[in-house]
């Protein structure tokens, strides 16, 4: 009874810890005036915007949206301009899981601070519509997810769920909900102002897609089909789209013949291959289960490995498939074990 009472103090000893770590880096790269290596990539891309020279290209395939973004954080003073784009991760990760060590010690959320990434949006606007996810009738569930679109590969999944209920309502009620028309409104304030800037942007951004490289991918089937075996782009897109069904279904049998937003979200991570390991910080609000918090922190330690000892070598990212995939296992396991007896499926 002792011990216990002073692991709430040693939790937030441990994750004071670990904050500094994250604030000596920061002020390590500040001192230093060179932000990390993404961060850079995008201040670039940033000032070719404000500069009116071409945007999209190597290293370059974001939405408009999101390179406005880039711009506004280009023309702060440099200091400014790093700790506005880092400092934000720590904060909302605090927001999400308070002083829990586990938000700071996975994988994916030491990747993104470090490499200075762009999955926050994606974060932010997946842990507000999980929290409304069900509650149609309020808008702003919906304009929540509208944020998701800034990285339309990590809002893919949530957006699926998101009209597929609405479609449910619909059958049922025959009406449209707020939380719909929250996420249409959100959308088009965040993607019609491009348009007036740039009226043909999207023709320009599709010009140069990104390769499925090795490196990106954290998800298990695109990285076996596109990495190990090195199939063609084609045929590795109609494999991955004929063994969503069986594997959909296989997940919805283990899972009691049911489907939840964590599930489905954590299924579409088997065969999404535009989920790179830093995108996985979006799955920061499933730690909040302090079971899930533990797996998820074991599963990317690999991952971890990878950061300090082989960041280089491109192959070894191959061990971030283990994140998604080991956290979709103990999902469907204690989604088992916490039905009541007889619940079960067949």
């Amino acid at each position: 009874m002792r011990s216990s009472k002073y692991l709430p103090v040693l939790q937030n000893i441990t994750t004071l810890l670990i904050i500094g770590f994250y604030a000596a880096y920061l002020a390590f790269i500040v001192a230093n005036d060179q932000g990390a290596v993404d961060y850079e990539t995008f201040m670039d891309i940033g000032e070719r915007f404000l500069n009116g020279q071409k945007i999209w290209g190597e290293n370059s395939y974001y939405p408009l949206p999101y390179v406005m973004i880039f711009a506004f954080f280009a023309a702060l003073p440099r200091w400014l301009s790093i700790i506005g784009w880092h400092l934000p991760l720590v904060i909302v990760v605090l927001l999400i899981l308070g002083w829990r060590s586990t938000g700071f010690l996975f994988a994916p959320t030491l990747g993104h601070f470090m490499g200075g990434q762009s999955s926050l949006p994606g974060l932010l606007g997946f842990w507000k519509y999980r929290e409304s996810s069900e509650q149609v009738e309020d808008w702003r569930g919906g304009a929540w997810l509208a944020v998701t679109t800034f990285k339309p590969q990590i809002g893919l999944a949530p957006i699926l769920w998101a009209v597929w209920t609405w479609w449910q309502v619909w059958r049922r009620e025959k009406t449209l909900t707020p939380q719909m028309w929250g996420f249409l409104g959100g959308t088009g304030l965040i993607y019609l102002p491009a348009f007036l800037i740039i009226p043909s942007w999207v023709g320009q951004w599709l010009e140069s897609p990104r390769d499925v490289k090795e490196r990106a991918i954290a998800t298990p089937l695109p990285r076996l089909f596109f990495s190990v075996l090195n199939l063609p782009d084609g045929l590795g897109f109609v494999l991955l789209l004929g063994l969503s069904i069986p594997l959909f279904y296989l997940v919805w049998r283990l899972n009691g013949k049911e489907m939840s937003l964590e599930v489905f979200v954590l299924f579409t991570l088997l065969v999404n291959p535009l989920i790179h390991d830093y995108d996985l910080i979006f799955l920061l609000p499933l730690l909040k289960d302090f079971r899930m918090g533990i797996v998820a922190v074991l599963v990317s330690l690999p991952t971890l490995v990878v950061i300090f000892f082989a960041y280089n070598v491109d192959a070894a990212w191959g061990v971030a498939v283990l994140t998604p995939l080991g956290m979709l296992i103990a999902k469907l396991v204690f989604n088992r074990a916490d039905r009541p007896p007889g619940s079960l499926a067949d």
